[in-house]
């Protein structure tokens, strides 16, 4: 399901996963040049605090 989930990351500019899948795009950064500029956000970056 990843893969099928990853395979979007070219084609948008921002992406919002859980934290393995937010360091994998980090480290895929590097190699793949269709998503350099790719914005990644965890879950618990947009979480709404009380």
């Amino acid at each position: 399901m990843d893969v099928l989930i990853s395979s979007i990351a070219p084609y948008v500019d921002v992406v919002i996963t859980e934290n393995f899948q937010a360091d994998v795009y980090k480290k895929a950064k590097k190699f793949i040049p269709q998503i350099k500029e790719l914005e990644i956000y965890r879950l618990k970056d947009i979480r709404m605090k009380d």
